[in-house]
């Protein structure tokens, strides 16, 4: 048998079981579909809640007309920060911290709604393969979720948590993509640092299509009125890179 650093992220996870780690009560065998009698938030017939992940539609819009609707204030200040941990959790792969910078940014609707500009900080990072959320029906090679709480005045960010996704498609001619160095750290055991600001610029809003919804966690309890940003346009990684997870 090869081993790979995917087989060893799932020998690592049956091993933190086995340890005493509590396996999660729910998994994605169903995407999602049996979360609702065993958690609310995640029961998608309750009128007016809307069960994240999503499909996100927009290959009709143009930034000259209709993608103006969309625009909305997003000034990321992230940085390079120490993870407190990391590792696979929740059926997917997380690194925790709270030195990663944060995200100013408005509320993810149709129009700019008032003076609420949130300040995000991140907590978690979490990266699903394939993504959770689709582009037109299409899902990307890998999503990196960066989890925000916010303690700033809301009107529909509800759940004072906040979500940014960022797409990779796997492209070996464009080679190793510098954001993932901090995997050769975890696979020796290592702190790692990780640097957000390499694949969400200060000026990501000049530079990428944002988009937003308000919708719930993509894993359980599935908290409702939960913001989520997207970067549309997909970074690249490597095989290899991919193959971590």
């Amino acid at each position: 048998m090869t081993i790979t650093t995917t087989t060893i992220a799932r020998l690592a996870l049956l091993l933190g079981f086995a340890l005493g780690q509590d396996e999660p009560s729910w998994n994605y065998d169903n995407a999602g579909t049996d979360w609702g009698p065993d958690y609310h938030g995640c029961d998608a017939t309750v009128p007016g809640y809307i069960e994240s992940p999503a499909d996100l539609a927009y290959s009709n819009m143009t930034p000259n007309s209709d993608w103006i609707k969309y625009k909305f204030a997003f000034l990321p200040y992230f940085k390079a920060g120490q993870a407190s941990s990391y590792g696979p959790e929740d059926w997917v792969y997380k690194i925790h911290g709270d030195d990663f910078g944060l995200l100013t940014a408005a509320e993810p609707y149709f129009y700019s709604l008032g003076d609420y500009k949130i300040t995000w900080i991140p907590t978690e990072i979490r990266f699903h393969y394939p993504a959770e959320h689709t582009v037109n029906g299409t899902a990307y090679d890998l999503e990196m979720q960066i989890i925000f709480n916010t303690n700033s005045k809301v009107l529909l960010c509800q759940a004072y948590q906040g979500a940014l996704s960022v797409f990779f498609n796997i492209d070996d001619t464009a080679g190793d993509n510098a954001f993932f160095d901090w995997q050769s750290d975890a696979t020796a055991g290592n702190d790692i640092t990780v640097d957000l600001s390499m694949v969400v610029s200060r000026i990501a809003a000049m530079q990428e299509y944002i988009y937003g919804y308000i919708g719930s966690d993509s894993q359980p309890p599935c908290t409702q009125k939960l913001c989520w940003y997207f970067l549309m346009n997909p970074l690249t990684m490597s095989t290899s890179q991919f193959n971590f997870f």
